[in-house]
């Protein structure tokens, strides 16, 4: 733009002098002359925002070239608030946020510059770029067609299309346009990238290696594969050693990390992949393990990088030689004028190491001195809080003693962020969950996107019924992390726990899509689809499950949620028979688990196969007289069958062998009830207790079958020490509840039993529902009872007490005819044998619903006899 010219002005005389002599200006004249000063301002504003957004830009792209990535996106921020519209500073912003892996962030910036220019081929293949990271081949597909369209030998166009059709399985097309790609640029990275797929995929690693090897040289002076000094070198590299991973070729992944080490010595994820390299070595190559992390401590001089080296040595040496590392680096730091800080975390490691060791006494004296040497610090509050969540939880005087420590730190610091979130946990302990709410938002107010805030805040409104903000909560924390897998499970977990299968199918989704495949993810998206009976679905995250398990060792999970065994549960779900039972039979040949012999045992009795399940039971008894899963399956396999005495000879064959096994106990004691034999089943249980007395499985049908003996206060002294063990066990929470408010009249009593039924609010289960809703007629909030009642009683038609509730509360707001309806439903019941406690409490108000009623009666029928 043109900058417009200005006279300069006289001097100051000349200027006062003609002022005196100017005649005055008519309104028109200075109307006219603001006008043109408005336009020059105008044209000088535009002028000056032009070069405004295109210095931000310009600045931007030089901080990009120097590695400053936070400051330039500010600078390329400020581009885009100055002019929404300017594309270029959108196109900086996407290929930013790729260049960082923040690939979704993209995606809006370069939509923007494709959508605008079109013909912009660049920004098209960027776009396209960012889907094929995102693994989204629909929208690669979209805009890699558009380039092709105006370049139908765009190499790069070629390879993204690749990328895209392989993704969806069609191995052919990402061939050919792969090997098309390389034909025209033989340096074209991603186009070979995915010829090293399709080979691996084709369980080629051989073939995958050599296309590597044949990539032409990029500048590494080594040849093909040496050395990495460009990005897509780097990318081979790490490509090269999962290729070697699956060959086996130990050697070869060495090489390969500390040629990558070499060329990255800053990187500090490649020297810790050189430390797990040395580890993995046969026998495990410790010394070189420790140097490497020695030497990553010394580059960094950072005292987390220090304490790495600790926990190897914890791990790999022994807890004495941890120890010593941190007597050293505690006498190291407290020799520096600066050192107290370090010195500080050092010696709280080192009661850590204590608290491990078992030495509660060492590490408390080592704590409180920590405490009074920095009485007012940063360094004796941390020991202060760690003093308070080390404490015996045995001791009778831990609880105050906690929360003076939680206090002290508090009065000098009221928004100590640790000290209000140990103060929210001991609430939870404590069953005070409106407590710990208050002390969790008021830490949130300082650190607002803690993930381990808000799900300590998502578990505290859980334990107060309200679910819609306890996910609200996880869902924060979820964006918080950028999808992280920990956040997305347990965000997953309670939406499908809330029905909402669906959303919860979308967070996992988004969670594999945010970043790397998790295993975790898979089997919990896995497991979702199976209860949506998506079979299909299912067999697709079993893939993902086989290809990630094919590139590495599976994780730590349990057997049952193997991917061959979920692959089995959808191909039986399709009804695909014979091919599932053919896959089962060949796991418990191969691997021999409890959860393969159980897999193939119940498809088999599923499917009308009951002979061939028992023959697999017997075989696997003949080897193992005493395997409990086959025992287990037998006792139920027979009981199914009728042979009720066979399957009783089994469990107590199986509790001859094996007593401490509770869950034959547990089933015996199951069977033993269901034929009436009490006293045998009670029996069973107090034998089973003898064996294993702090099985909690145990102890809980116990608590039950005092419940139907009339043993109340046994029954909840059981459930209170359950429910002190286990605070977020719904089940026993609601028994707990149930029986003090039934069994129990006095005001501390029925108080506790409404606190802990408070979590049961939103449950959609009706015996729950049951048990808050009394709660509440109890506590004095009847028209609210009668609501919650009035859902709960008709889905459990035949349970006397629930049927008595219901009465009740209708009694306490004045409705009598359907308080007699319930009343008598539930008397009905009793005499057919069902529990009701209350059975006096029932009659005698029936009797009084029917006396208001018969008065009722009586008065509207007084009228019409006088007017007769």
């Amino acid at each position: 733009m043109v900058r417009p010219t200005i006279d300069r002005a006289p001097g100051p005389r000349a200027a006062f002098q003609t002022s005196r002599r100017a005649a005055p200006r008519s309104p028109m004249r200075r109307a006219a002359g603001a006008a043109v000063l408005g336009a020059a301002l105008l044209l000088a504003a535009c002028d000056s925002a032009e070069e405004r957004k295109q210095s931000h830009l310009d600045s931007g792209l030089a901080l990009m070239e120097q590695g400053e990535a936070q400051k330039a996106f500010l600078e390329f921020t400020n581009a885009v608030r100055i002019d929404d519209g300017f594309l270029p500073a959108h196109a900086a912003l996407g290929r930013l946020h790729m260049r960082e892996g923040r690939h979704g962030a993209a995606v809006p910036h370069l939509l923007r510059v494709a959508e605008a220019e079109p013909e912009n081929v660049e920004a098209q293949l960027d776009l396209a770029e960012a889907f094929l990271e995102l693994r989204e081949p629909e929208g690669v597909l979209r805009h890699a067609e558009a380039a092709l369209a105006r370049d139908g030998d765009d190499p790069r166009a070629l390879a993204l299309f690749a990328g895209a059709v392989l993704l969806q399985g069609d191995v052919d097309a990402a061939r050919a346009r792969a090997a098309r790609a390389l034909e025209l640029d033989p340096a074209q990275p991603l186009a070979r990238l995915v010829a090293v797929a399709e080979r691996l995929r084709a369980g080629e690693p051989e073939a995958a290696l050599a296309l590597l090897d044949a990539a032409p040289d990029t500048g590494s002076g080594a040849g093909p594969g040496a050395g990495p000094d460009t990005g897509s070198d780097m990318g081979f590299e790490l490509v090269r050693i999962q290729i070697l991973e699956r060959m086996g070729d130990r050697q070869g992944v060495g090489a390969a990390l500390l040629r990558l080490a070499e060329a990255l010595p800053a990187d500090e994820g490649l020297r810790l992949a050189l430390v797990r390299w040395h580890m993995q070595a046969d026998p495990p190559d410790l010394d070189a393990a420790e140097a490497e992390l020695r030497a990553l401590a010394d580059a960094s001089g950072a005292p987390n990088a220090r304490l790495r080296v600790v926990d190897f040595l914890a791990q790999a040496r022994s807890v004495q030689a941890a120890r010593e590392e941190l007597e050293a680096l505690i006498a190291g730091a407290e020799s520096e004028a600066e050192g107290a800080a370090e010195a500080g975390l050092y010696g709280r490691a080192l009661a850590r190491v204590e608290l491990a060791l078992g030495e509660r006494e060492a590490a408390l004296a080592r704590l409180e001195a920590m405490a009074e040497t920095d009485e007012g610090g940063e360094a004796g509050d941390a020991a202060r809080l760690m003093l308070a969540r080390a404490l015996d939880p045995q001791d009778p005087g831990t609880p105050a003693r906690r929360a003076a420590l939680i206090e002290e730190v508090l009065e000098r610091d009221g928004g100590n962020v640790e000290a209000l979130a140990l103060r929210a946990e001991l609430a939870l302990m404590e069953d005070r969950p409106s407590d710990a709410i208050l002390d969790l938002r008021a830490a949130l107010d300082a650190a607002p996107r803690r993930p381990a805030l808000l799900e300590l805040l998502a578990r505290a409104h859980e334990r107060e019924g309200d679910d819609a903000l306890a996910a609200e909560q996880r869902a924060v924390a979820v964006q918080a992390t950028g999808a992280a897998p920990g956040p997305s499970l347990r965000y997953a977990e309670q939406l499908a726990r809330m029905g909402r299968l669906d959303s919860a199918e979308a967070v996992l989704i988004d969670a594999l899509r945010a970043g790397a495949e998790d295993r975790a993810l898979l089997t919990a998206l896995a497991e979702l689809r199976l209860r949506r009976q998506d079979w299909d679905g299912v067999l697709e995250v079993t893939r993902a499950i086989e290809r990630l398990d094919a590139e590495g060792p599976a994780a730590a999970l349990p057997q049952a949620f193997s991917s061959d065994l979920l692959r089995a549960a959808a191909l039986f779900g399709e009804g695909r028979v014979e091919e599932t039972l053919e896959m089962l039979r060949a796991n418990w040949r191969d691997r021999g688990t409890p959860a393969d012999l159980e897999a193939m045992v119940r498809a088999m009795a599923a499917s009308g196969r009951g002979e061939e399940a028992r023959a697999a039971l017997d075989a696997a008894l003949a080897e193992d007289a005493g395997n409990l899963a086959a025992l287990g399956l037998l006792a139920q396999l027979q009981a199914g069958g009728g042979d009720v005495a066979g399957a009783e000879a089994t469990l107590r064959d199986g509790l001859a062998r094996r007593p401490e096994a509770s869950q034959l106990s547990r089933l015996l004691s199951e069977l033993l009830s269901s034929q009436g034999r009490f006293e045998d089943a009670a029996a069973v249980l107090e034998a089973g207790l003898e064996a294993a007395p702090e099985d909690p499985g145990l102890r809980f049908d116990k608590a039950l079958r005092l419940e139907t003996l009339g043993e109340a206060e046994r029954a909840i002294a059981l459930y209170e020490r359950l429910y002190d063990e286990d605070p977020d066990n719904i089940v026993v929470a609601n028994n707990l509840a149930a029986m003090l408010s039934d069994h129990r009249d006095d005001a501390e009593s029925l108080a506790r039993a409404a606190q802990v039924a408070r979590r049961l609010r939103g449950s959609p289960i009706a015996a729950f529902q049951d048990t808050y809703g009394w709660t509440l007629y109890l506590t004095g909030e009847t028209s609210q009872a009668v609501a919650v009642l009035r859902e709960s009683a008709p889905r459990l038609p035949n349970n006397a007490i629930a049927q008595f509730h219901l009465g009740m509360a209708y009694a306490a707001i004045g409705q009598a005819a359907p308080a007699r309806e319930r009343l008598a439903r539930a008397l009905e019941l009793a005499e057919a044998g069902a529990l009701l406690p209350a059975r006096a409490e029932a009659e005698e108000t029936l009797a009084r619903m029917q006396a208001r009623l018969d008065a009722d009666a009586a008065a509207e029928a007084a009228p019409a006899a006088q007017d007769g």
